[in-house]
């Protein structure tokens, strides 16, 4: 999920509000806000979209909750908590069901840092997709039983350094 355009105008609490609306009356369902694919449950535009067009939508969603970042799932990344928009946009849906490969991580946020505990280590998040983030995905992929699922991210951006690796 995440704040697409159509609610970035609308407050935590009115989703909120909505969400529990629908979930409490399920003929509301249709046509609602729980089963919409710009609704805050489906939207991928902050996992998958384009950083530099979606980066006023961002800054918006951010301002008009008073953010600074903004935690998003619902796209699996590979097997890794992956950042985007320089550190403002935090993936953290790795797989953890056995359908997706049973990945062990998840986000811990301390004093204003960004980690994630990867298989029970916790590693530094990365804001950019440079030098930092392959560093941080071999530390990962060091911890994982071989074979790592993060190889694959891992040889995308040694190939393609441009291409954003948790597709």
């Amino acid at each position: 999920g995440g704040v697409s355009p159509k609610y970035a105008n609308d407050s935590i609490r009115q989703i909120n509000e909505r969400v529990r609306e629908e979930l409490m009356d399920f003929s509301k369902l249709a046509g609602g806000i729980v089963m919409e694919e710009e609704g805050p449950l489906w939207y991928r535009g902050l996992a998958l979209g384009d950083e530099e067009s979606l980066t006023p939508h961002l800054e918006m969603v951010l301002s008009n909750n008073d953010a600074r970042r903004i935690v998003v799932g619902h796209t699996v990344t590979g097997g890794a908590v992956m950042s985007r928009f320089g550190g403002r946009v935090i993936l953290i849906d790795v797989g953890l069901s056995a359908f997706y490969g049973g990945r062990l991580a998840c986000l811990i946020i301390e004093k204003d840092r960004t980690y994630a505990l990867h298989r029970g280590r916790k590693l530094e998040l990365p804001s950019d997709s440079g030098g930092s983030l392959l560093d941080y995905l071999k530390q990962a992929a060091a911890l994982d039983p071989p074979p790592s699922p993060l190889e694959t991210m891992i040889q995308r951006i040694e190939d393609k350094p441009t291409v954003p690796a948790y597709r």
